[in-house]
């Protein structure tokens, strides 16, 4: 009889473990998955997608190719995408007047954020930055293309149209920006 609780206890005990074993191994692979997935781009040509800039006009992303784009992709609503649009419009300033430089900010809000979005831009001095908005929120078809599923998400397209650089936040950016430019004497 005790031998059979013992014998319980272990296999509850292997079992459990082995449950938890499941939940980590799982909760990992998707956050390498998402690594890999960005990652899957690097040294890849600039997808095929569409532009739907803030005035209402298109552009094709392959039409681009012969200036760096770095792209941000953020929300009005999304708290850590506050301070990577501060991020990224100073970054945009340092580099400003650069006629082989891009930055646009994919902003992946709904439609009805759009009044939000043109008062951030707004109050947040946010000039030196393209703005692209679709409405269509994580659907948006350059998100997409570059194959972004989480937010604040910087892609680093080079003058050729190769992407040097995929991945969550801004801390990279600054790193591929030096060592494909020189800032401009102030």
């Amino acid at each position: 009889m005790q031998s059979d609780r013992n014998c319980f206890s272990t296999m509850r005990t292997l079992l459990v473990r082995l449950v938890l074993l499941v939940m980590v191994t799982g909760a990992f692979a998707g956050c390498f998955s998402n690594t890999k997935r960005y990652e899957a781009l690097i040294g890849r040509p600039v997808p095929d997608a569409r532009l739907m800039m803030l005035d209402g006009s298109q552009h094709a992303l392959k039409s681009q190719v012969g200036k760096a784009i770095a792209f941000l992709f953020w929300s009005t609503s999304c708290a850590f995408s506050r301070s990577a649009i501060e991020d990224f419009e100073e970054l945009a300033r340092l580099y400003e007047g650069r006629d082989n430089l891009r930055f646009i900010a994919v902003s992946v809000d709904s439609e009805s954020a759009l009044g939000e979005l043109e008062s951030r831009i707004k109050e947040q001095d946010l000039r030196t930055v393209e703005h692209v908005f679709s409405g269509n929120e994580g659907q948006d078809e350059v998100f997409l293309a570059f194959n972004g599923d989480r937010i604040p998400y910087v892609v680093f397209v080079d003058a050729r149209g190769i992407v040097r650089l995929a991945e969550l936040g801004t801390g990279g950016l600054e790193r591929v920006l030096d060592a494909h430019f020189t800032l401009p004497r102030q």
